[in-house]
């Protein structure tokens, strides 16, 4: 009896070919990396024409293929570091990390203050507070020793540097929609250190190898020159945080009985962040949402519009571009207050950002400086029903000289 493939013993994996169009679309040696998934749906679409000679025997000559892409993309639930590559990738862009891969160094002593963290002693290097931007965010990892309520404190929030007051040597000045309980987080911490990367949307595509490994069966499918287009996350009440990565690519190979990954790194164990206690807050126009409503469900959508070059004499895609950055959502919000439905109304900006963290406080904080309302609706539905605000937005450019994030659509921070 034969073995059938079952989806339980599939497997995904990939490696980095190169900056484009550098090893674009060719299988490079080593080890790659296996990623987690949901569910996966890459292709490869070979095009192909019926001959239409006219016979007197109405028989058809042949079918030749003429074309071909490689596309599709998988499913996943958001977790810490797992999809860096491809959340680089859709930003065209590398995060800049503070310390050392995003850890600072500890710090002997930090006072707390409601609206000011200041340390004993300056710490250097690149863990220098001056190294931190106007406006970045980042979280506070507090000594082992530290109480459980301290613990739980931190693991459950990020701060925001002030967006106009730049950090000094010693003292980090924070937003005042971030400030410090220090009922709940004391006065000082010691051996205390901060963690943050920042990423800034880019215009440096990567392409990568992607294979779906079937071991059961022991096939493998491997696509070519394959880059991240595109990048949906969904978040919803009581539920894990999920997303899916498109991608556009250059071909795919036979099946094959082994596979190119050589001896893959495993994936991440991070916990999936969820949308309950991984969301402490959101932050539209610079305010804290939770002070006035609530937010059921949103949508976050980052598409670079990636298309297709054919060429004459060239089977699969002979290159890819870029298009237009588009950035875009959709909020579900309780309806409470007029702020956001006269926003719609009068065209003004405003803006939006959103943590995605996991239990231990490990996440990233997307943040889009500058969008305007699309749509704003509202109805009643009936008997025993809340009021709610459909809302659809777009991301754009930040126009602001004195913003941290001017002339950028969109910035993701890693905590």
């Amino acid at each position: 009896m034969p073995t059938l493939s079952a989806s339980n013993r599939s497997q995904l994996g990939y490696k980095l070919e190169g900056t484009y169009p550098t090893n674009f679309g060719v299988l490079q040696g080593g080890n790659g990396t296996y990623l987690n998934m949901l569910s996966e749906d890459l292709n490869y679409d070979i095009k192909n024409e019926r001959s239409k000679q006219i016979r007197s025997d109405r028989q058809v000559l042949d079918n030749v293929q003429v074309g071909a892409s490689a596309m599709g993309g998988f499913a996943f639930e958001q977790q810490f570091k797992e999809y860096d590559p491809f959340i680089e990738g859709v930003m065209q862009n590398t995060f800049t990390a503070y310390g050392t891969a995003g850890l600072g160094t500890t710090v002997a002593t930090l006072t707390l203050a409601s609206g000011t963290i200041t340390a004993g002693v300056a710490p250097t290097g690149g863990s220098a507070f001056t190294t931190l931007q106007k406006g970045q965010w980042f979280t506070v990892k507090p000594d082992v020793g530290a109480t459980q309520t301290v613990k739980d404190y931190f693991a459950g929030r990020a701060f925001r540097v002030s967006p106009t007051v730049a950090p000094t040597s010693t003292i980090i000045t924070l937003d005042a929609a971030t400030p410090i309980n220090t009922t709940i987080a004391g006065a000082s911490l010691s051996n205390a250190a901060l963690s943050s990367s920042y990423m800034y949307n880019g215009s440096v595509m990567k392409s990568y190898s992607l294979e779906v490994g079937h071991l059961d069966i022991n096939q493998f499918r491997q696509y070519l020159g394959m880059i991240p287009s595109k990048l949906d996350l969904k978040l919803s009440v009581g539920a894990i945080v999920t997303g899916r990565f498109e991608f556009m690519g250059k071909a795919m190979g036979p099946l094959v009985g082994t596979t190119g990954l050589g001896t893959p790194v495993a994936s991440q164990t991070f916990t999936p962040a969820n949308a309950t206690r991984g969301v402490f807050d959101m932050f539209e126009g610079g305010t804290s949402v939770s002070a006035t409503t609530y937010i059921k469900s949103g949508d976050i959508t980052i598409d670079n519009k990636i298309r297709i070059q054919d060429a004459v004499g060239v089977f699969g895609a002979a290159g890819l571009a870029a298009g237009q950055l588009a950035v875009s959502g959709k909020l579900q919000v309780y309806f409470a207050d007029a702020t956001v439905y006269n926003k719609f109304i009068s065209g003004a900006a405003s803006s939006l950002s959103i943590p995605l963290m996991d239990v231990d406080g490990n996440g990233y904080v997307i943040s889009i400086p500058r969008l305007k309302y699309t749509a704003v609706k509202t109805a009643t539905q009936g008997l025993d029903q809340d009021n709610m605000l459909d809302m659809e937005f777009d991301g754009l450019m930040d126009t602001s000289a004195t913003s941290p994030t001017y002339q950028k659509t969109i910035a993701i921070y890693r905590v």
